[in-house]
Parts: structure tokens; C-alpha cells; sequence
């Protein structure tokens, strides 16, 4: 439909994601479809690392597509899409984490979430290992004081920039790496003792 302009694994290019805007923001309902189309996933792997619950997770993905239907035309096309994008998944999340301090069941979340988003590897040795590492950390990084916790996931498990991540929270580059820091001591701490007590 777009020829050109999906690469070979199925990603929208710039252009056509910067054409989806254009044409949303004068109403065009089918390309705003294909705008999300092209990003819930990611929207709601964010969502669901921070508030550790699918139905939360999706309803934070419906509201943040929502917002951004009804605030397109403010939108600046100096910052990248998926910055902003992630800037209000993230403050939704955080309104909704605010909103419930209830501690939910994150290790059978996690592993239904890799169930849903298949590893390269699955299927292999290997594979299981990674697995198990992934959940084991994310486990932990749900115990980290919020802004820690959303560092690192922007920073260490949807692998943006220190930069783009500093955007999204709306942080500066330092506290950025600083929390980060905290952060990964933190679960390298908790990872050293699970390991302790597997070898009891």
C-alpha cells in the first residue's frame, strides 16, 4: 500500500509515520489506525513493565491513544513520535500507579508477557536461560522506587537513549544517569542474593 517505505521486518519508515501524522491531524481516522497500529505494541510493552498488569496495562495504551488523538495538532516534529509517545504512556502510568499501590503478581505477568512477545531464541536451551534472567529482573526492577523503576525500564529494557529517556520523563540527562545507576545496583544487589539463596 506503501511501497518503499516498510522495511523488510515489517517496520513503518520516518516518512510515512511522519505522513500518518500529517494526515491525522486533518482528520483522517485510517491514518491515525495505521499510526497505531504501528506502535500499541510498544506503547503496551511499556505500560505493562510498569504497572505489571495486563488489563491496566491496555487500559492505559487506550487512554494514551486517546490523548494523543485529541492533542495531535500540539504535537512538535522536532521530538521523535515514540518520545512522545512513551512521555504520556509513562505519566499514565504513573497517575495509575499513584491511583493503586496494590502490589500485583509480576512474575506470572512477565511470563505471560514473553509468552505474547516471543523471544528470537525461544524454543532453544538458551532461550529458557535468557527467560528466566529477564523475569528474574524485571521481578526485581518492580520493587525499585518509582522514578528508578521508570528509568530503567526506558533506559535498560525498551533501550532508549539516555537523552530520549531524559525527554520522556521530562528529566534532566544527570538524574537520568544517576537514577539509572541507583537502579542497577540495586537489582544487582537483589540478583546476588536470589543467587545466594538458589545455591542454599
Amino acid at each position: 500500500m506503501w511501497p518503499g517505505r516498510i522495511n523488510p521486518r515489517g517496520f513503518v519508515t520516518q516518512d510515512l509515520i511522519d505522513e500518518f501524522i500529517e494526515r491525522s491531524k486533518r482528520g483522517d481516522s485510517d491514518a491515525f489506525r495505521h499510526l497505531v497500529e504501528g506502535h500499541q505494541s510498544y506503547a503496551f510493552t511499556l505500560a505493562f513493565r510498569l504497572v505489571c498488569d495486563e488489563e491496566s496495562a491496555r487500559d492505559v495504551v487506550q487512554e494514551s491513544f486517546i490523548r494523543i488523538w485529541k492533542h495531535l495538532h500540539e504535537y512538535d516534529p522536532a521530538v521523535k513520535f515514540t518520545t512522545w509517545l512513551y512521555r504520556i504512556v509513562v505519566n499514565l502510568s504513573f497517575d495509575h500507579l499513584k491511583m493503586d499501590k496494590r502490589r500485583k503478581r509480576v512474575m506470572e505477568n512477565e511470563q505471560e508477557l514473553d509468552e505474547r512477545f516471543a523471544l528470537d531464541n525461544n524454543g532453544t536451551e538458551q532461550g529458557f536461560v535468557n527467560r528466566d534472567l529477564a523475569e528474574r529482573i524485571r521481578s526485581v526492577a518492580a520493587r525499585l522506587p518509582l522514578k528508578q523503576r521508570l528509568v530503567f525500564v526506558l533506559r535498560d529494557l525498551n533501550d532508549l537513549s539516555v537523552q530520549e529517556t531524559a525527554e520522556a520523563l521530562a528529566m534532566s540527562g544527570g538524574s537520568v544517569k544517576a537514577n539509572l545507576s541507583y537502579a542497577r545496583q540495586a537489582i544487582r544487589k537483589h540478583m546476588e542474593q536470589l543467587d545466594h539463596v538458589r545455591e542454599e
